[in-house]
This record gives C-alpha cells, structure tokens and sequence, in this order.
C-alpha cells in the first residue's frame, strides 16, 4: 500500500492518520512493517523530506502497536524517476 503526502507536507493532518490506520491495519496485525521512499536523485533535501515522511507513518505504526524493532525504514535512490511524497508500505511475514 501506499500512504501519499501533499508535495508540501511532511506530517499527517487527523483525518489522514485516521484513514491510514484503516489502510494499515492488515499491516499492523502483521506484527511488523516495511517502509521504503524511492527519492530520485542524490538531493539531500529530497532525502530529508522523504524521511520525515516515513516516520510520520512510522508514528502511526507504533500507536497502532507495531513494536518498534519490527519496522524497518529505507529511504533509496531511485534509478529513474521515484517520488519522495509516497510511502510504500508493507507487513512482514
């Protein structure tokens, strides 16, 4: 699944986080979670966006009660394209 940010925001407003623990629950009940932002290019303000944004649905993870060390975050450079506002998100197995 794919939690998308507005281009100007790196945080969730209440109705979002609401709607992204509806989209997240099979996730959280996983026990565990994978969060990757594909960032084109080497810019390193791209990158810190792109992190401030997994952590956000990081957050809403742990709230849901996915433990910490049971979600793994990767920020990669794309090869082509990538979009830093999109989470990817998915349960471990």
């Amino acid at each position: 699944m794919v939690i998308d940010f507005n281009a100007d925001s790196v945080t969730l407003t209440k109705s979002e986080i609401g709607e992204a623990r509806k989209a997240m629950a099979s996730v959280a009940s996983s026990g565990g979670a994978r969060l990757e932002v594909s960032v084109p290019g080497s810019f390193s303000e791209t990158r810190r966006l792109a992190f401030y944004r997994a952590m956000a649905v990081r957050n809403v993870l742990i709230e849901m009660g996915v433990p910490v060390a049971k979600i793994d975050v990767s920020i990669r450079e794309a090869k082509s394209g990538g979009d830093s506002t999109k989470v990817l998100v998915r349960g471990l197995k």
